[in-house]
Order: C-alpha cells, then structure tokens, then sequence
C-alpha cells in the first residue's frame, strides 16, 4: 500500500510541473492566488524537516486546512469580480467554480511536488 502511495504521489507532482494555462492566467491576475500557493509553500517548509518523513498527501491535505481563510479570500474575491484581470469580471457562476476547481487540483498538486521536491533537496521553483 505504501508503495502504491508513493508511486501515486510521485505521479501527481509530475503532473504538477507545469500549471495549466488557465491557472497561470489566474496566478498572473490574482494575487490571492499567489497568496494561497504562498501558504502552501510555506506550510511544506514547515513540515518536510520532520522525520520520518510525513506522506506527500497528507502534507497537502494539512496545508489545505491550514491555508483554508487564504483560500476563503481567493474565492470570494473571484466570486465578486475583483480579479485584477477586468476580461474575468464577466465569467458566470458555472465558469467559476470550473476556475476554483481547476485552482484547487492545481494547488493539492502543487503541495505534493513542492513536498517530494524538499525530501530530496531539489531547489524549489519561483513559480
């Protein structure tokens, strides 16, 4: 089983590299989305220096729980139009909460590679 979690965990930060064009675009209008991945990479320094090692996913799960009143602000702030993207301000409910779905998969990736990344000592990315 444990064997199965690594290699799952080791395939979602794979997937994790680059984000999806509609994330990068919501990173480079949103500074609450930066602002909530800023958390996660916070809360992933915090805990990786912890041995034995905590598992990839409930490092992710943590970091969501913990960076949960950034990720408040984030969709609140998108629900009301005040991206700084005015092009977003138009979207209908529907299309955000696909943006907040999109962000969400994106941010529990993200985790998980900026964890695996730590065990290892690879340098973490700016972005």
């Amino acid at each position: 089983m444990y064997r199965y979690c690594v290699s799952l965990a080791f395939f979602v930060a794979a997937a994790a590299g680059a984000a999806p064009a509609e994330v990068n675009e919501m990173l480079d209008s949103s500074a609450d989305a930066r602002t909530v991945l800023a958390c996660h990479e916070s809360y992933v320094k915090k805990f990786s220096a912890i041995r034995p090692a905590l598992s990839a996913t409930d490092v992710a799960i943590g970091a969501k729980a913990h960076c949960a009143d950034e990720a408040r602000i984030f969709e609140k702030n998108l629900r009301a139009g005040r991206m700084s993207n005015a092009a977003e301000a138009w979207l209908l409910p529907e299309s955000i909460d696909r943006h907040i779905d999109k962000f969400n998969d994106y941010k529990f990736s993200y985790t998980v590679d900026l964890y695996l990344k730590s065990l290892i000592g690879e340098p973490q990315d700016d972005g």
